[in-house]
């Protein structure tokens, strides 16, 4: 009986595990494959590569709505500001 057991216990850590692993490893698999199938069969109809000058263009650019104007309000002279920075560190 404890024999019956320990194999329905493999099984039952084999299956969910095996299902884990197709999970995981499965849509890479079939996307390679179906990207190598396509190549294959599409070979007199590539497409010439493009061409552009990408290294004229900025990393990283922001929309002229989203761009935050207001950091120049950091940096203007505000009195209370001022008055705690040149307190003693002892004092605050």
């Amino acid at each position: 009986m404890a024999a019956n057991q320990a194999a329905l216990l493999k099984a039952g850590l084999c299956i969910p595990g095996l299902c884990l692993f197709g999970y995981i490893v499965g849509p890479p698999l079939y996307w390679h494959f179906i990207e190598g199938l396509a190549a294959v069969s599409h070979t007199s109809n590539t497409c010439p590569p493009c061409l552009c000058d990408c290294s004229s263009q900025p990393l990283l650019t922001i929309p002229e709505g989203l761009n935050n104007a207001s950091a120049s309000d950091c940096a203007k002279h505000d009195p209370e500001v001022n008055e705690d920075t040149e307190k003693q560190f002892a004092e605050l």
